[in-house]
């Protein structure tokens, strides 16, 4: 008689190890630079995206400004005349694509800091950091072509959005895009906010995974025989 062992305890063990290290690896903190290959690692993108200024511009605008002094070839780029945009958490169960690995991060991220710039001109815009459609941070910024650091310190949200002001003026050197209320972003730092599950020690797992390994290696055909038998019997 055969007997097919669908589910080892040593499996399991092992499993969850390296569930545990995955998971504890995947919550240090990350940088969205917005390079081609990290840009949509773990976000979707809502009327913004990546964008790669021109470096021959004359005169330099605010994405031309703020790829200079992040060092970046790609910036975040609100795109045309929308009066907002947003960046999508793709972690979690809710998340964009529900990929084996996005499957396995949390539901929401933490928004530590990022550098923003007004592309052609001054405006305030208005920030928010939302979950579930519901808006957990709110503030108001002045950007103009300087590029400047802002620093949310926002936990737990899966959206964060960026709304563009009713002051915009356009500067003088570029007068010709009025009509386009552009801002970039860079070097957006963030963190997955969800705590790990307290499991044991990883490596205390895998050290019992091994001797139930070891020990299921010489008791198994024991146990098979004892079924055989009794098979046989009845």
């Amino acid at each position: 008689m055969k007997i097919l062992t669908c589910c080892k305890p040593w499996i399991l063990l092992v499993l969850l190890a390296l569930v545990e290290i995955l998971v504890a690896t995947r919550t240090q903190g990350a940088v969205l630079s917005f390079e081609p290959g990290d840009a949509n690692q773990h976000f979707v993108f809502d009327q913004m995206g990546p964008y790669e200024p021109n470096p021959y511009d004359s005169p330099d605008d605010g994405a031309d400004h703020l790829a200079q002094q992040t060092s970046s070839a790609w910036v975040g780029m609100k795109s045309g005349e929308t009066s907002s945009a947003s960046l999508f958490w793709d972690g979690g169960l809710d998340g964009g694509n529900n990929s084996l690995l996005n499957l396995l991060l949390p539901d929401t991220f933490d928004l530590n800091s990022f550098i923003i710039a007004g592309v052609y001109g001054s405006q305030t815009v208005t920030l928010q950091g939302l979950n579930n459609g519901q808006v957990l941070y709110s503030g108001n910024l002045g950007i103009d072509l300087t590029p400047q650091l802002f620093q949310a310190d926002w936990a737990g949200i899966d959206q964060f959005q960026i709304l563009y002001g009713g002051d915009f003026v356009v500067d003088p050197q570029h007068a010709s895009a009025a009509a386009f209320h552009n801002w970039a972003i860079d070097n957006v730092i963030y963190n997955e906010s969800l705590t790990p599950v307290p499991l044991p020690n990883s490596a205390l797992i895998l050290a019992l995974g091994g001797l139930l390994l070891t020990v299921s290696g010489w008791r198994m055909p024991l146990l098979v025989i004892g079924v055989a038998r009794r098979s046989r019997r009845g």
